[in-house]
């Protein structure tokens, strides 16, 4: 999923988007890049302490 960019162009056109993340790192960085964007959908953040894994995902 890189740093979310795929995300917020889904949230821009208006599509639902999944991705996964096992870099703790780039979790967080995606969760700052897409904080603009939660007013506009609503995105879930799911972590999952198996592997130090997060699931992001629109609904």
């Amino acid at each position: 999923m890189g740093s979310g960019t795929t995300a917020i162009s889904s949230v821009r056109s208006g599509r639902n988007f999944v991705g996964y993340k096992i870099d703790q790192r780039y979790i967080s960085l995606t969760k700052n890049r897409m904080t603009p964007y939660l007013t506009q959908t609503k995105i879930v953040f799911e972590h999952k302490q198996e592997r130090s894994s997060g699931i992001l995902k629109s609904q």
